[in-house]
């Protein structure tokens, strides 16, 4: 609380002091009295304003000092403007005062004073919250009982929930790509069966091919005999090449018959490298299958991340129930406010009479 003000050498006071009381003090007297300048030497000890020494007392010689000493309930703070130097002594120590430079103001005196705007009102201000909007008193009050927070917090929260619908939006747009690709995969697993079947034949049409090798190897060795039996005149020396021969001729039954086995062999082979052809595309798409599981997964991710948004909405919700509760409390304060005035039909700051056209302008502002 400030206790007192002691001017020296400020505008139309060469040596004043006054002291307060608690509560709400009102300084009256006629006009040009010196009502302002009290106002304005407690102004310059907060604000370090105006600035420059156009503030001196006119009677006042060039060496004198201009003091303006503001006493709280713990602490003394006072303002010097001397040879041209303005600086600020706390609890008379004037052995360590704290320079001034320009207007601003040391932390420490800010600290001590903790004077707002609307602790200093002059005759010519407006009343005070009863010409504001109905919104700047709410804002006004809330600072005021240190509950600003509450539109900080409003405005932080409508921003996230604009921010996560735009995210929602964003992530049911992609769940919907997602679920249209996953349309073009619906046969992905038979077409991986029908290419494990493929990958089957193939490898017994290798083998087929590596016999169907020997055997044309066979078939050359036995026609290379053929023509060297022709070559052999003598009975006698042709008799074991003829049993040979005999054997061979067996065999060549034999394989006679292998071949045509292996030429049905080969025609199955033909079909299965036409389905091999057929199921190349197939074969390709593994690496899209994998790219959609991939995408599967952080689907399944954003899904979580849209559940912890919802718990968050509910949070919200209850924020918002709070702020209806704590906008009714004031609400209901207003009208007490208003009802005062109309009963006492006085100012609540400086208690002066109001008028019935000003009640009801104030009523007025405040709906």
């Amino acid at each position: 609380m400030i206790k007192s003000i002691a001017i020296e050498n400020f505008q139309a006071y060469k040596d004043a002091f006054l002291l307060f009381d608690e509560g709400v003090n009102v300084i009256t007297g006629s006009s040009d009295s010196g009502k302002s300048t009290i106002i304005r030497a407690f102004c310059w000890n907060k604000n370090n304003r105006p600035s420059g020494e156009d503030f001196k007392n006119w009677s006042s010689s060039k060496k004198d000092s201009v003091i303006v000493e503001v006493e709280t309930d713990d602490h003394t703070v006072t303002i010097i403007r001397e040879n041209s130097k303005t600086k600020y002594v706390i609890d008379n120590d004037y052995k360590n005062p704290l320079e001034a430079i320009k207007t601003d103001v040391p932390n420490e005196v800010s600290s001590i004073l903790n004077l707002d705007e609307y602790n200093l009102q002059t005759q010519f201000d407006p009343y005070f919250l009863l010409q504001n909007s109905s919104g700047e008193v709410a804002k006004r009050l809330n600072e005021y009982a240190d509950m600003e927070v509450i539109d900080t917090l409003f405005s932080n929260i409508n921003s996230e929930i604009r921010s996560s619908n735009t995210n929602i939006a964003s992530l049911t747009n992609t769940k919907n790509a997602l679920e249209n690709d996953l349309v073009q995969f619906k046969n992905l697993d038979t077409m991986k069966k029908a290419v494990e079947r493929l990958i089957e034949k193939s490898q017994i049409s290798e083998e087929i091919t590596a016999s169907l090798n020997e055997l044309s190897k066979n078939i050359e060795a036995l026609e290379s005999l053929k023509s060297e039996k022709e070559n052999y005149s003598p009975v006698a020396t042709l008799e074991p090449l003829i049993d040979k021969l005999l054997l061979l001729s067996n065999e060549s039954i034999s394989l006679s018959d292998k071949i045509n086995d292996l030429q049905t062999v080969l025609d199955n082979i033909d079909t299965v490298q036409e389905d091999i052809v057929l199921a190349k595309d197939v074969i390709f798409m593994e690496d899209s299958y994998i790219s959609l599981v991939a995408k599967r997964k952080e689907q399944k991710e954003l899904e979580t991340k849209i559940t912890g948004l919802k718990d968050c909405f509910k949070i919200f919700d209850n924020i918002r129930k709070h702020s209806d509760i704590e906008k009714e409390k004031k609400n209901t304060a207003v009208k007490q406010y208003v009802e005062m005035i109309s009963k006492e039909k006085k100012c609540p700051v400086c208690s002066s009479d109001i008028k019935e056209s000003t009640i009801k302008r104030i009523k007025e502002d405040i709906k």
